[in-house]
């Protein structure tokens, strides 16, 4: 028998299957219950009602978007022994904003964030995501300090909060682009950190 968190997950990932493939007018309860293998007693047992289920899936989409970010940016520094093998890898994670998988990436955040509008529930959710967020990068930079890697200028809470924006800022630009014009974007976006982290 699955655990309470295994069938709350799998009830959200049944949504969000819905949610990214035909939006969220698809999310019905009969359909949600049906996907997950379980029954509407089950569902309710974990969601107040729809809403409650397209807010909590709407909230996992962008936690799991955060988290691939999460990601990327701890492999970039795993096991890095000097500031020129962390230069490297800084310059190779840059480059990773302008793949397919980061577009898609912020593609979903910025589609969690219009959701959020006449969500408050959702609002609250992003907002603390995203602060979760921007102390986990402040930890990272403060530990990129401490190696010697950096010498920055400013405080290190306001380099993690620019580094998120600037994770999360690049769709405003690229959404509904035809031309492409990543490879100028990241240069600047490159110089920009260089300049910012003190390398």
């Amino acid at each position: 028998m699955a655990t309470d968190v295994g069938t709350r997950e799998q009830i959200l990932d049944a949504a969000i299957a819905l949610i990214e493939s035909e939006g969220e007018s698809a999310v019905r309860v009969d359909r949600v219950v049906a996907m997950a293998g379980f029954t509407k007693p089950v569902l309710y047992h974990h969601f107040t009602d729809k809403d409650d289920v397209i807010v909590s899936a709407q909230a996992e989409r962008y936690r799991r978007s955060l988290e691939w970010a999460n990601l990327g940016v701890a492999a970039m520094t795993n096991q890095v022994k000097s500031k020129k093998e962390f230069e490297t890898r800084l310059v190779a994670a840059i480059a990773t904003f302008a793949t397919a998988e980061s577009r898609h990436h912020r593609s979903v955040r910025n589609e969690v964030i219009g959701s959020s509008v006449s969500r408050p529930e959702l609002q609250n959710a992003v907002a603390e995501l995203n602060q979760a967020f921007v102390s986990w990068l402040e930890v990272e930079i403060e530990r990129w300090r401490s190696n010697g890697w950096i010498s920055p200028q400013f405080p290190t809470r306001n380099l993690a909060e620019w580094w998120a924006v600037q994770i999360h800022g690049r769709y405003f630009v690229e959404a509904g682009r035809e031309t492409d014009d990543s490879d100028e974007w990241l240069e600047v976006l490159l110089s920009s950190v260089r300049h910012l982290l003190g390398l």
